[in-house]
């Protein structure tokens, strides 16, 4: 018995068994980023309009790098933008190829954001 097939198992078991889901809200100050597992709150991010851009042009199609430098305003400089794109893949709201040739996110942002 491999201890890693167990735990993959055990992993298996606690996602099927719980119901996540996320929440995107404006408050007076900031738009918030909040994730939630069985209806109670897990966690809170607030989001900076450029991640909130990100979030919303890698939803509606697959996007290179390159493709958001040249559709997001031009004070981001690509370096700027890969980091933002980085640090969303790192906390699971983008997914993003290691040639960075494909971003895609699994966030919808609603259109009153």
């Amino acid at each position: 018995n491999n201890p890693l097939w167990e735990l993959f198992k055990e992993t298996e078991r606690f996602y099927r068994q719980k119901r996540y889901s996320y929440k995107i809200r404006r408050t007076h100050e900031a738009v918030m980023y909040s994730e939630l597992v069985n209806g109670k709150i897990f966690g809170t991010r607030q989001l900076s309009t450029s991640e909130i851009e990100i979030l919303s042009r890698c939803n509606r199609t697959v996007t290179s790098l390159s493709e958001l430098h040249s559709q997001m305003k031009t004070e981001h400089t690509i370096d700027s933008i890969k980091e933002k794109v980085e640090f969303l893949t790192n906390i699971g709201l983008v997914y993003m190829s290691d040639n960075c040739e494909e971003i895609v996110s699994i966030v919808t942002i609603p259109a009153d954001i």
